[in-house]
């Protein structure tokens, strides 16, 4: 009977933790999420938030309310795309700092040298070839003052992987 009380009281102490730390006024701290589809996803009555579906054949990303486009090919040709929480384009100037590294199996990444383009935009670079159907994309930035940083599967951002 005295394990059961104490079950039942840590069980208790648990759900109260839970009920507290949910209840925080504190906003939620950035994250960086691959995003399917926008039904995948819940959204709050009165949110105003766009589709994820992509736009250049990439993959869309979604940190806090900004969205990235990652559009990779195997020739090593990389484009990001930027845009708000409704899913309106923004310069590519709105992140600073974009690093990428392609991560092949067993290899140290190789950095990927990124620059916004002439017309701002987007971040594009060139990178070695990718074969490897195993390789990931890390991809670093600064937005709004704060380091952020995600990494994906090559075969998510490009269509030349899938299904090899």
């Amino acid at each position: 009977m005295i394990g059961m009380k104490r079950t039942s009281a840590l069980i208790f102490s648990i759900l109260g933790l839970v009920v507290l730390t949910g209840c925080s006024n504190d906003p939620p701290a950035p994250r960086t999420a691959l995003a399917a589809s926008v039904e995948s996803m819940p959204n709050a009555a009165g949110m105003a938030h766009g589709s994820h579906d992509p736009k250049y054949n990439g993959v869309v990303m979604m940190t806090g309310t900004l969205h990235l486009e990652i559009v990779a090919n195997r020739s090593g040709e990389y484009q990001v795309y930027l845009s708000d929480e409704a899913r309106q384009e923004l310069p590519a100037s709105a992140v600073k700092d974009m690093k990428f590294s392609v991560i092949r199996p067993g290899i140290r990444g190789e950095p990927v040298e990124m620059k916004i383009n002439d017309s701002g935009e987007k971040w594009e670079g060139k990178g070695g070839s990718v074969l490897e159907k195993e390789s990931s994309i890390l991809v670093s930035y600064s937005y709004q003052g704060e380091r952020m940083s995600t990494d994906l599967p090559f075969a998510a951002a490009t269509n030349e992987l899938k299904g090899q």
